[in-house]
């Protein structure tokens, strides 16, 4: 999300990259059914830089770390943020991702499993494009 020398924030949910502002578009609204028949709201948007553009989705019924920052990301690291962005276990809980981590580029999922069920394997994701 973040590379180094950028000056990186988010104020409820919307990020800002160098004074810059992602857009945002709504895509659509769902419903989301986790283990024990518990089901929370979803919302899945469209954010752009102006560059590139991806779907995230935020969980309006999870406390997330929605607003952090303006801070300046230092060399050699690198902010990481979730495309699910309200349970992503990305750069806002864990840190700063430092380049000697970083091993390459993903452009496809390899296998996707239900992390919270039962490690069910999520077919329809193999071999899906990023």
């Amino acid at each position: 999300a973040a590379v180094p020398g950028d000056l990186v924030e988010m104020r409820d949910k919307h990020l800002i990259i160098n004074g810059q502002e992602d857009s945002y578009v709504l895509s659509e609204r769902t419903i989301e059914y986790f283990d024990g028949g518990r089901s929370l709201e979803a919302v899945r948007v469209t954010e752009s830089d102006g560059k590139q553009a991806h779907v995230v989705q935020w969980l309006p019924g999870i406390a997330a770390r929605d607003s952090f920052g303006p801070m300046r990301i230092p060399p050699d690291q690198f902010l990481m943020l979730g495309d699910n962005r309200d349970d992503s276990a990305d750069s806002r809980y864990i840190g700063l991702v430092p380049r000697k981590l970083l091993i390459g580029h993903a452009v496809r999922v390899l296998v996707s499993a239900d992390i919270k069920g039962n490690w069910a394997p999520r077919t329809d994701r193999f071999g899906k494009k990023l």
